[in-house]
């Protein structure tokens, strides 16, 4: 019989790893309550998934387990961060599914089923989902967005006329020439008008940095654009197609856009930060195709697996098509179609919102994997450059790289 998982309670092999932890974690030099505290909070470790009923009997090693979620524990307590979650798969099998921590600010213990924020790793979503429209012939890379001809001629006024300009691809590829995240990052402007009167009164306002096409400059409203065109082409809402095209068949069924100020969905966490913005009022249904789904880390590894390349599970995208979503162009040298991908060859993406911290990757090691924090104390790379090192540090101390 495989692993079974504890939704409710400890078994016997789990009870074994908190053991070995409070003893690593006091080797670490963290206080006997500290260890306890984040234990207990991550009790809930789970070795079998949806993905693959190989993982059940796969899993991880009882003293690589202890090496994970020492990591983990550590690195709460000494980031003070509320509370993490993670999923690994390897060779295309989800092998590790942790939480520790708390869900919310009454010290509810977090648990691999619940859902957080994601931020803009919902950005490799919409990329895939257009490119998907490309390769099946429902829209082209160098389609107009704007104008009576464009995709979105429901934008009538802009204070640059170079707006007109922009192409697909230019969202795609954050190449669109303004609206970034250089300076104040328009998305946040007007918090109490909708999504649609929010850009109309940016354009309207707001010119362009430089020429479309001319250099890259990272842009949430580009996304957003994506999302809008997304509809315009398949006359859908933006999440019923993307669910059905891209996260139903990659078997990330958990994964949702979020609601209005105030509204949680089920399962989902509160949020904790030091930023002035307080997370409980943002408005995520408005930063849907840039930064607005809400799911687990085990959906976005599902998703992932489905974006490898590997022959199985097959990949949304036929491989000719996969390869130009992932390919950098020369304007940043990095980033493609909503995908980065690193020095080592590494494709992904991270994110960051007031009390939200969020990173995925495929790794060319066959190892993926998605961490997700419910809370952050200060700017997105504060805590992000350690949350991207994290999974790094993990594997490489197990000997996996």
């Amino acid at each position: 019989m495989g692993l079974q998982g504890h939704e409710n309670g400890l078994g016997e092999r789990d009870h074994q790893g908190l053991n070995r932890g409070l003893e690593r974690g006091l080797e670490r030099g963290l206080s006997r309550r500290q260890i306890l505290r984040f234990g207990a909070a991550g009790a809930a470790l789970t070795m079998l998934s949806p993905l693959s009923a190989a993982a059940m009997t796969g899993g991880l090693s009882l003293e690589e387990q202890d090496l994970f979620t020492g990591h983990l524990s550590n690195f709460i307590a000494t980031n003070n961060v509320r509370g993490l979650s993670i999923a690994m798969a390897r060779h295309g099998e989800l092998v590790f599914e942790h939480a520790v921590g708390s869900a919310d600010e009454f010290g509810t213990p977090l648990t691999p089923r619940h859902r957080m924020r994601v931020a803009s790793l919902s950005k490799p979503i919409t990329g895939t989902t257009v490119m998907a429209l490309v390769a099946d012939g429902r829209v082209n890379l160098e389609d107009r967005v704007f104008g009576p001809d464009g995709l979105l001629p429901q934008f009538t006024e802009f204070a640059d006329p170079r707006a007109l300009d922009i192409t697909v691809s230019h969202l795609l590829h954050h190449t669109a020439g303004g609206w970034s995240t250089r300076g104040q990052d328009p998305t946040w402007m007007l918090p109490e008008l909708s999504m649609h009167d929010m850009m109309v009164e940016v354009f309207r306002t707001v010119p362009l940095d430089q020429a479309p096409g001319t250099g890259y400059a990272y842009s949430n409203m580009g996304y957003l654009l994506l999302g809008r065109v997304i509809e315009a082409v398949t006359g859908r809402p933006y999440e019923d197609h993307v669910r059905e095209r891209i996260l139903l068949p990659a078997g990330a069924d958990g994964l949702h856009v979020g609601g209005g100020p105030g509204l949680r969905g089920p399962d989902e966490v509160t949020y904790a930060t030091g930023a002035a913005r307080d997370p409980a009022t943002i408005d995520i249904r408005r930063r849907d195709a840039g930064g607005g789904w809400v799911g687990r880390p085990r959906d976005l590894v599902a998703f992932l697996l489905h974006m490898d390349g590997r022959p199985s599970p097959s990949d949304l995208l036929p491989p000719d098509w996969r390869d130009r979503v992932l390919q950098p162009t020369p304007a940043s040298g990095s980033y493609g179609c909503g995908w980065n991908t690193d020095a080592r060859g590494a494709s992904g993406h991270s994110g960051f919102l007031p009390g939200t911290g969020s990173v995925m990757l495929n790794t060319p090691y066959d190892i993926s994997w998605a961490v997700l924090v419910n809370s952050n104390g200060g700017p997105g790379g504060t805590i992000n450059e350690r949350l991207r090192a994290l999974p790094w540090t993990m594997v490489q101390d197990a000997g996996w790289i």
